[in-house]
């Protein structure tokens, strides 16, 4: 993460509503070019992960996302079906970025990672000229001060869920990925002394899911977990992990059946 702090000295803040939380933002434009996608995002965690395994393999030693250029960075995920980049990086040669993305002060992309990587691509597809004439130097953006997100950083899952969890045009998070965002909060909230219900109610709060479901993405992400450790090689467990990617609903469904089972 960078030390560099986005310039929000002139700024009148405004008050936006993010998963029924209000949040004081900082609205302005920046060029693609002063914006960083977020390494830890977990709609792509699986595609990062890949990519460094298979860049490790061809430089015969480990090699750390950061070490990648961005270039091919957008290039690997514009392969990525689920990322449905065309009528997305269409709308944004025609229109420009509409909705703003969502971003911290030293520049942590916290929700529009398809936006950025499309302009990117974009940017690839007709070169830095073409962006300086383009509505590509002043994209929207809603900037929230760290300081915010320090004081409460439950803030940040709010943002997330309102980003992801709650139905729009927008494309959501997959269920396999959703299932690890509850499955680690879940862990995060036990380790910090959650006991009985609380953590269940916390999670509620933060993502408007309630307990069955909560224990339904817990334990189909538990089998799915197994699934992928039967795999005798890294290969074959990347393999595997997309295979929950596109699949997960067969071990939520696997899940509901054993327990109807056990109950029966």
């Amino acid at each position: 993460m960078s030390d560099h702090l986005i310039d929000i000295s002139d700024i009148e803040p405004t008050t936006k509503l993010f998963h029924n939380e209000k949040i004081e933002v900082f609205e302005r434009t920046l060029s693609i070019n002063e914006v960083k996608y977020w390494p830890e995002n977990a709609r792509n965690i699986l595609d990062f992960e890949t990519l460094i395994y298979e860049k490790s393999e061809e430089k015969g030693q480990k090699v750390n996302l950061e070490d990648i250029p961005e270039n091919e960075v957008v290039k690997y995920l514009s392969k990525q079906a689920k990322m449905k980049f065309g009528p997305l990086k269409a709308s944004i040669k025609e229109n420009g970025v509409r909705i703003p993305l969502i971003i911290t002060e030293d520049g942590k992309l916290l929700d529009g990672n398809r936006r950025y990587f499309s302009c990117k691509l974009l940017q690839m597809d007709f070169g830095d000229d073409w962006v300086e004439k383009q509505q590509l130097t002043e994209i929207p953006v809603y900037i929230i001060k760290n300081e915010t997100l320090e004081q409460k950083p439950v803030l940040q899952k709010k943002i997330l869920a309102e980003s992801n969890f709650v139905k729009d045009l927008r494309e959501p998070w997959t269920a396999d990925v959703k299932a690890k965002i509850i499955a680690d909060y879940y862990n995060e909230l036990l380790n910090e002394g959650c006991e009985g219900n609380q953590a269940f109610n916390q999670i509620k709060e933060v993502y408007s899911v309630k307990k069955s479901t909560t224990l339904e993405y817990i334990s189909a992400k538990k089998l799915a977990d197994e699934f992928v450790a039967i795999g005798d090689s890294p290969e074959k467990q990347f393999e595997r992990r997309r295979i929950v990617e596109r699949q997960f609903v067969y071990f939520w469904e696997f899940y509901n059946k054993s327990k109807k089972l056990t109950i029966e």
